[in-house]
């Protein structure tokens, strides 16, 4: 899912989902949903003495960049060009305390050159390392489910803490990573399908970091939620979703260098911002204003602009073209990228329909 999403756009990090990939030997269109909506990180460890190991051997390094992967900061690092939001959000959950929640840990800005993920990382290690007051049960299952009902809105809150973490809670609803942290078998009450995750609320990510073979209760739940392969001990997040690989296909292109495609967007905007490279779509020969209701009310639609000349050629070499749009260049496997203020930021929910035409 997530895969695709970033092989489509570029730019549209993690938090991208396709919706559907339809065409034919000539052409290729992705639908795809995403944005600038927030993350969600869920952290469920277990604190006890027996996973103290495996909570020292969390790198903080490699956590960092399994954020950036995440949060597309090292893409902004490499490239000037690039722009987008970021809203990250990270709760963690010890397995000796299922109804206490820590958090939210934030990353916001609106502008990744500000952004510091190794001191957020190192924020999240210091807290997912401190230990118990003591032994106890490693009720992992049931402090995720606590955890998961209350920030999907499935439960209301029941002290003073869950209602301020309600409340900070961003009005989109966020693209949610969950990893549970445990050297040990969970031993939580009930049987572990009590503690599967509805599936309308299925997170992009879930992973379970270990020390060799999972118990049999979190091997059961892990079977019954459709859990990741096993995260390396010295990270916390799987990057599957946001590493792909180059598809086959590329875009046919002109003469002068820009792809057959046509890139459209729809969002929470009134207009089509000419300043954004974004103008009214071509509907039966003439341009007028257009909208979708992908399930989240009325989004306008507007058709993003490719960019030409010397605008396009720098694009395509990686560099900032001062200018708001997109190009396609075999380096991104022929796929769009945008530039400037182009990119959906901003703007909530997001809808991208990119059509190419493709080589042979």
């Amino acid at each position: 899912m997530h895969r695709l999403a970033s092989l489509a756009l570029l730019l549209l990090a993690c938090s991208s989902s396709p919706e559907t990939t339809h065409g034919n030997a000539d052409q290729m269109v992705l639908d795809l949903t995403g944005g600038s909506s927030p993350l969600s990180l869920l952290v469920v460890v277990d604190d006890g003495v027996e996973s103290t190991g495996l909570r020292d051997s969390i790198d903080e390094v490699e956590v960092t960049k399994e954020l950036s992967k995440i949060t597309r900061w090292d893409d902004a690092q490499a490239n000037p060009a690039i722009w987008f939001e970021v809203h990250v959000q990270a709760f963690v959950v010890r397995s000796s305390q299922p109804t206490l929640i820590t958090g939210p840990f934030e990353l916001n800005t609106v502008h990744l050159a500000s952004l510091d993920v190794a001191a957020f990382s190192h924020v999240l290690v210091t807290e997912l390392r401190r230990p118990s007051a003591g032994a106890n049960a490693n009720q992992l299952l049931a402090a995720t489910r606590q955890a998961v009902q209350l920030l999907n809105g499935e439960r209301s809150p029941t002290n003073t803490d869950e209602s301020r973490i309600v409340a900070e809670l961003p009005a989109i609803t966020p693209d949610r990573y969950i990893t549970l942290v445990s050297a040990r078998d969970d031993a939580s009450p009930s049987s572990p399908d009590d503690y599967r995750i509805h599936d309308d609320h299925k997170p992009a990510s879930l992973g379970v970091v270990g020390e060799g073979g999972l118990g049999p209760r979190l091997s059961a739940w892990e079977r019954t939620n459709g859990v990741l392969p096993p995260t390396p001990t010295t990270g916390l997040f799987s990057t599957f979703f946001v590493d792909g690989q180059c598809p086959s296909l590329l875009a046919k292109t002109d003469e002068n260098g820009k792809a057959l495609c046509r890139v459209t967007i729809a969002g929470g905007v009134p207009s089509c911002d000419p300043s954004r490279g974004w103008s009214d779509p071509i509907v039966h020969g003439t341009s007028q204003p257009s909208w979708i209701d992908r399930g989240w009310g009325p989004m306008r639609v507007c058709e993003v602009r490719q960019l030409e000349g010397d605008q396009l050629a720098l694009c395509q070499r990686g560099e900032d073209p001062g200018a708001s749009g997109y190009c396609v260049d075999a380096r991104y496997c022929g796929i769009a990228r945008f530039t400037e203020r182009a990119f959906p930021a901003g703007i909530g929910r997001v809808h991208v329909t990119i059509a190419c035409d493709l080589q042979h």
